[in-house]
């Protein structure tokens, strides 16, 4: 699932290098095969996805939650070298609590050093594995959460300066759960909001007020949850109907450049004025169900990186956007399974932004790098050149 987390390093994206073909009609629906994209073996199913510099050496790391309903869960960071490869110690896997569904990073500690929260299905409740600052994660220190934990975010939600945990469960009954944290690694009892039909969240100032707000994906909607600053009110704002999936994650992001955060889900956005006002959803050309927002082609504007699992051959595709909220499918990008998670960052240290994907096919667990050239497009994914 794709989230709102605080960084300190913005995120970007890139883009693959096209063959030109002198024939235009013929290669508008072309497939053209490049060299292979580097393919790191996980342990088991990806679950989801999220990135962070875990050994504090000014790169961007990953970190992957697996999900086979076995008991050796692991999480498995994927630690930056620069060259665009994740092999021998740079990939390391750590027991998880089992089953976790969603991941995300902050320094719960406040030593300097991120650390890493996922929540658990099987045994309700959330962890935390705190990070050494060399790339590497203490066993998981369990949190009771509500019943079947799905999604997860983090914030400042009472404003005191130390990094709270939300976690929606989508059991009986479906609620939001939110801890305070004392900045030691430890939280209170959590504040409970409930919403019928809660899936994924994520967290963000909707409406200007410098107030942590949140938003949750609710069967086909968005509800945005205004906070007043306490981190235990909330009251209910725009509902904006009409998206695809009744699951699915929900991703905050400024996707028009205007300065406040809009709101990304299932095959479509909506637009924030600034006010905590939304759009009607507007729709996405295909679909998809994880997300990513990153400026691939480097001319300033957000672009949205997206999955779709729908296929019979699996693909990430690229939307440009135009700086003022509407965005073209550029192309799509296979990849070899179906993608759960998706981030960017810089991994082979040429200034150009790069997608690591996670997914599974044929029983086989794998990351992706598809190595950005700096216009959309890679320079080691297949492609096909939109519209498909």
């Amino acid at each position: 699932m794709m989230k709102f987390v605080i960084e300190s390093s913005g995120s970007s994206l890139k883009k693959v290098i096209f063959i030109l073909i002198s024939c235009t009609a013929w290669h508008l629906h072309a497939q053209v095969t490049f060299q292979g994209t580097p393919n790191i073996s996980l342990p088991s199913t990806p679950q989801e996805l999220a990135k962070g510099d875990f050994n504090n050496d000014g790169r961007i790391d990953f970190v992957s939650i697996q999900f086979n309903g076995l008991a050796n869960q692991q999480v498995t960071i994927l630690l930056n070298s620069g060259t665009g490869t994740f092999s021998g110690a740079n990939k390391r896997n750590f027991p998880s609590a089992t089953n976790p569904t969603d991941v995300a990073v902050g320094d719960f500690n406040e030593d300097g050093n991120l650390d890493v929260v996922t929540c658990s299905q099987s045994n309700d409740n959330f962890s935390l594995l705190l990070g050494d600052g060399a790339g590497n994660l203490a066993a998981p220190i369990n949190f009771a959460a509500g019943d079947l934990p799905q999604g997860i975010a983090v914030g400042d939600m009472n404003k005191d300066g130390n990094l709270d945990v939300l976690v929606t469960n989508r059991g009986t009954p479906d609620d939001v759960y939110i801890y305070f944290g004392n900045g030691a690694g430890n939280f209170a009892a959590p504040t409970i909001i409930t919403i019928a039909n809660v899936w994924d969240i994520t967290v963000a100032d909707f409406n200007g007020d410098t107030n942590p707000d949140f938003a949750v994906y609710v069967s086909n909607t968005v509800q945005v949850w205004f906070g007043d600053g306490t981190g235990t009110t909330y009251s209910l704002g725009p509902t904006i109907t009409s998206f695809g999936l009744s699951t699915n994650p929900i991703y905050a992001a400024d996707l028009d450049g205007d300065g406040d955060i809009d709101i990304l889900a299932s095959s479509g956005y909506t637009l924030n004025d600034g006010s905590g006002n939304f759009s009607a959803r507007n729709i996405l050309s295909q679909t998809g169900s994880e997300y990513t927002v990153a400026d691939l082609n480097k001319d300033t504007h957000p672009d949205i990186i997206a999955n779709d699992n729908s296929q019979n051959t699996p693909n990430i595709r690229v939307f440009l956007g135009n700086g003022i909220g509407a965005f073209t499918l550029l192309a799509k990008f296979e990849t070899r399974g179906y993608a759960n998670g998706i981030e960017v960052a810089d991994v082979d240290n040429d200034g150009n932004p790069d997608v690591v994907s996670i997914g599974a096919w044929g029983g086989v667990a794998y990351a992706d790098v598809l190595l950005g050239d700096g216009t959309g497009y890679f320079t080691n994914a297949p492609i096909k050149i939109s519209p498909p």
